[in-house]
């Protein structure tokens, strides 16, 4: 018997990274956002940008993994594979 995770499993599985990896963009997004109200107004420090144009790029190359991985996924094992379909009365 195999250790492999379902197919059911493995497609929540990249559904749930692609959701991290939009976070890690977004979530630097809306701190620049702040950041850059908060130096037109009071003159915060340029140095702060660093971190957060980091965490943007770490963001969309795991992004890109991600996507790169469901294109293997879907190539290997179909386009509706692992796919639940909704319970009708």
């Amino acid at each position: 018997m195999s250790d492999e995770p379902g197919l059911i499993q493995q497609r929540i599985a990249l559904g749930r990274a692609r959701n991290v990896a939009i976070v890690r963009i977004a979530f630097p997004a809306v701190l620049a956002l702040i950041l850059g109200i908060g130096q037109l107004s009071r003159g915060v420090p340029s140095f702060l940008w660093l971190p957060l144009a980091g965490m943007a790029v770490y963001g969309v190359v795991h992004l890109v993994s991600v996507e790169r991985r469901r294109r293997r996924f879907v190539a290997e094992h179909g386009r509706d594979a692992g796919q639940q379909m909704p319970v009708r009365r």
